[in-house]
């Protein structure tokens, strides 16, 4: 009965094999992360608005990744839709992309010369091995000389207050002044633009969008106060301020996420520990503390020497000595007869900060 059963069962093996040598060949294709697969990095680009007779645009920036496990074969980029003619690509074809780190970008502008109107079109990436990707784009151009309203809000502590000096809207190498209005409030028309704000003729690091519309920007300002005491041996206890890389004095006025760093100092003891507290800290026990400005800052940082002074300073301050920390520091000096004395090189980046009596800083 076995032997019957394994005659069978070889007969009908054979027979399979057979046929399947017969069949002609096939060419199997899938998509999907198993085989050939990108990723399309790039969202629906409104660009913004320009006027009638407007230069050159900016481009928006389009990314393709293989994440697939063979190659792509050969890409095509193409414009259809509404308005294809109204924007050029920077690559109209992208060579077979290897599998895992196979990537590349194009980029698509709109083209100059436009009348009046929105202009759409889609943006796709296809190939024969791949599963087709694309993203939209549209882009308006207003009547010549159009303009709207652009408006600038400065608080202080979280109230509407006027800033000190003027408020500007930058482009190119132009600049446009804006009018105060009420307080903390400051208007202008202006053309299609993408603006930097300047205050007191200082770049804020802070832009406004014109669009075809009236827009709004808030600079939001908060002081920062500091000091420090000292207990213990620690004597002559001081707190030095930078807001990027520029020196500040307590008082100052910091736009909202902003980094500020204090750092303290002292003399008269051999050892040093750190206490900060008030708004703006965490109960921080180093000599130097960073934060990113959200509220008013009030810190405080106590200061507490232990041990007698050091008798072969790294440096003298008056006569005072100090040891380098070992890591970037700020060495201040703010009396009118101050006198820096450096013995040994420091190890770190070092910067002497003076400071006039007026509490302006001046870095050397």
């Amino acid at each position: 009965m076995t032997e019957n059963i394994t005659r069978r069962f070889t007969a009908i093996f054979v027979a399979l094999v057979m046929a399947i040598g017969l069949m002609p060949t096939m060419t199997l294709q899938a998509y999907g992360d198993t085989l050939a697969n990108i990723e399309l990095i790039a969202n629906d680009v409104t660009f913004n608005a320009a006027n009638e007779g407007y230069g050159t645009q900016p481009f928006s920036q389009a990314w393709v990744n293989n994440n697939g496990l063979v190659e792509t074969g050969d890409l095509t980029v193409t414009l259809a839709g509404n308005n294809p003619e109204a924007f050029e690509l920077s690559k109209k074809s992208i060579p077979s992309l290897l599998p895992v780190e196979g990537k590349t970008s194009f980029n698509v502008t709109p083209v100059t010369g436009l009348t009046q109107g929105t202009y759409t079109a889609t943006v796709t990436v296809s190939g024969s091995q791949i599963e087709s990707k694309g993203f939209n784009v549209s882009f308006t151009v207003n009547p010549p000389g159009a303009t709207y309203t652009a408006t600038i809000r400065t608080y202080l502590n979280d109230t509407l207050t006027d800033v000190e000096g003027n408020v500007e809207l930058g482009i190119g190498t132009g600049r446009i002044a804006l009018p105060k209005g009420d307080d903390g409030i400051y208007e202008a028309s202006v053309e299609n633009g993408d603006y930097t704000i300047y205050i007191n003729g200082n770049n804020t690091g802070r832009s406004l969008v014109i669009s075809g519309d009236n827009n709004s920007v808030a600079l939001n300002y908060y002081t920062v106060e500091f000091s420090a005491s000292t207990e213990g041996n620690a004597s002559n206890g001081k707190i030095g301020a930078t807001v990027n890389s520029a020196t500040i004095s307590s008082g100052a006025k910091v736009l909202k996420g902003d980094a500020v760093t204090l750092t303290a100092s002292e003399t008269g003891a051999s050892t040093y520990a750190y206490a900060w507290s008030g708004s703006g800290t965490n109960g921080q026990t180093e000599a130097t503390l960073s934060i990113n400005v959200k509220e008013a800052i009030q810190a405080e940082c106590v200061i507490t020497g232990s041990g007698d002074p050091i008798e072969s300073p790294d440096y003298e301050i008056n006569n005072e000595g100090y040891n380098w920390t070992g890591s970037d520091q700020a060495v201040l000096l703010s009396g009118a007869n101050d006198v820096l004395t450096i013995h040994k090189a420091p190890t770190a980046a070092i910067k002497i900060e003076v400071q006039s009596a007026d509490d302006s800083e001046v870095t050397l």
